[in-house]
């Protein structure tokens, strides 16, 4: 409240949404389809109930008419993962950003457009 002026958003804290929903400007939809799973490392897909899980979260951002951004992990630009992740958030209408797992390389959500 002393900032208005800050863009304040919640990653995933669904939980709160709420609570702090009057008082953010977006929620960052961590892990939309894919993630860095540390018990394995390496990539994944969510599995059918971690997904059915979490769009049912986007549907409830949804809801209370907060902007939700979209976040994604693979190995590589555009690999399989990246492009599931890309799709699932087209389908969502959602903007999604892909990264490596330290998000030491962050990738737009229009970069593996063809043409």
């Amino acid at each position: 409240r002393r900032n208005p002026e800050k863009v304040l958003g919640l990653n995933r804290g669904f939980a709160l949404l709420d609570k702090v929903r009057d008082y953010i400007d977006f929620v960052l939809v961590e892990d939309l389809g894919t993630m860095y799973d540390f018990s394995i490392n390496d990539y994944r897909k969510l599995t059918p109930g971690e997904l059915d899980w979490l769009l049912r979260q986007v549907d409830r951002v949804k809801q209370l008419g907060l902007p939700a951004l979209s976040l994604a992990y693979s190995r590589e630009p555009c690999d399989k993962l990246d492009t599931y992740a890309r799709k699932l958030a087209a389908e969502l209408g959602l903007l999604v950003y892909t990264s490596n797992w330290d998000l030491s390389e962050l990738r737009a959500p229009y970069e593996c457009r063809e043409g």
